[in-house]
């Protein structure tokens, strides 16, 4: 890519600096040129306007593929380094015995208390003692 838009480069200076020297050629493009001066200036500026664009596009393309890039390394490191939840295995299985082993129906007075949700309507259905 980079050596065609050399030659294209290239060959646009060699037309530019024949036009400048070439009185035959200055009268050929001024009488075709007439009419469609407007024409040609338009088109060169959505062709420059196209390159830009291109030029940009190529550059999020790049920058979407390092953020990936970053972004997948730092996902593979956290899952290195941290496990899937946020305590140990072996600290949520002791939690885990330890809430099967305790019954909430047996709390001493001196424990805290459990709280849970009543519904009011069930609770004005049950006897009161």
């Amino acid at each position: 890519m980079a050596f065609q838009t050399f030659a294209i480069l290239f060959l646009s200076f060699w037309i530019y600096q024949e036009y400048q020297n070439n009185q035959y050629l200055q009268s050929y493009v001024n009488t075709s040129l007439q009419g469609t001066g407007l024409i040609a200036l338009a088109l060169t500026t959505i062709t420059g306007f196209g390159v830009v664009a291109a030029l940009l596009f190529s550059k999020l393309r790049r920058a979407n593929r390092e953020l990936e890039e970053v972004l997948s390394d730092e996902t593979v490191r956290q899952a290195v380094t941290r496990p899937s939840g946020f305590l140990d295995q072996k600290t949520e299985q002791h939690l885990v015995e330890l809430i099967r082993q305790s019954d909430p129906s047996k709390t001493q007075a001196d424990s805290m208390p459990v709280l849970r949700h009543v519904d009011p309507e069930e609770e004005a259905k049950r006897p009161r003692p």
